[in-house]
């Protein structure tokens, strides 16, 4: 069975020990300001230890939005983590897993310090390719379940705190009814004035293995993204769950052209699982 460990050197997930050269610095004290490099041991913080090291007279404050995410592709067969918080503007921030250990954290220097720090973070891991339901599970399990806790430090000196659950509940891949290409064909051809794109609803999760996992699935969304690759255009809908076709605008769909695209079926904790194909327009 593939490992997938490495996803680690990106989320730092599970980590057991300092980072490489921890206590070495690029700059002295000084360089944190002008954009040098600090190590240090993040990587083995807990939640409890980051909060009993808070400045108690500086105020505590929401995030404005946390999340935490799994994304799969089905049709590629690869999966990852997405992490998006968004807060008052923050020197640092740190994300700690429900076990309490330390899974990431991103620190602003220099001018987007002065600046008034960092507000929106997204971060998207590696994909690694899974070759059965077992190593997805590997993969999954990677980052556990349950409520993760965000903390970060203003510029101001005050705290930010912020919290999102991660499920492992994955909605099973779309279904694709149309356009399906012929088995000669690599992407089906379409007329550009009656393009549309149908599927089958989500009904089920991805039966990946493991002691009790739950199996009720809630579709909340489908998302459906269209793209000329070659011209770098594109749209991009989300529809109502009851919803399984859309019919694509004939005026941003350019004669002999291809085009690829995915349905993503969104679950309620925010999961999501995209199934990919391509069409070329007559």
């Amino acid at each position: 069975m593939k490992s997938f460990v490495f996803i680690a050197t990106v989320l730092l997930a599970q980590a057991a020990g300092p980072l490489a050269g921890a206590g070495e610095t690029w700059g002295g004290e000084a360089g944190r300001d002008k954009g040098g490099w600090v190590a240090d041991h993040a990587a083995t913080e807990t939640w409890d230890q980051a909060i009993a090291s808070l400045d108690p007279s500086k105020a505590i404050i929401p995030m404005d939005d946390a999340s935490i995410v799994i994304e799969v592709n089905a049709t590629d067969r690869d999966a990852g983590f997405q992490i998006f918080l968004d807060s008052a503007g923050w020197r640092d921030v740190r994300v700690f897993s429900p076990n309490g250990r330390a899974v990431y954290r991103a620190v602003t220097w220099g001018g987007l310090r002065r600046i008034g720090g960092g507000t929106e973070l997204y971060l998207e891991s590696e994909e690694p390719e899974y070759g059965s339901l077992d190593e997805l599970a590997e993969l999954v399990g990677l980052m556990p379940a349950g409520e993760y806790r965000y903390l970060a430090t203003l510029t101001n000196g005050d705290y930010a705190i912020g919290r999102a659950v991660l499920s492992h509940i994955l909605p099973a891949g779309p279904k694709l009814v149309s356009p399906l290409p012929l088995p000669s064909q690599r992407c089906a051809g379409v007329s550009r004035g009656l393009a549309s794109i149908d599927w089958e609803p989500v009904s089920e999760p991805i039966p990946i293995p493991g002691p009790g996992l739950p199996r009720e699935l809630n579709i909340v969304a489908y998302q459906v993204v269209v793209e000329d690759e070659q011209a770098g255009l594109g749209i991009s809908m989300t529809v109502d769950p009851r919803m399984t076709s859309v019919t694509l605008p004939v005026e941003l769909l350019r004669a002999r052209t291809e085009y690829g695209f995915e349905i993503i079926a969104i679950e309620a904790g925010g999961n999501r699982t995209i199934t990919e194909s391509c069409f070329i327009t007559e």
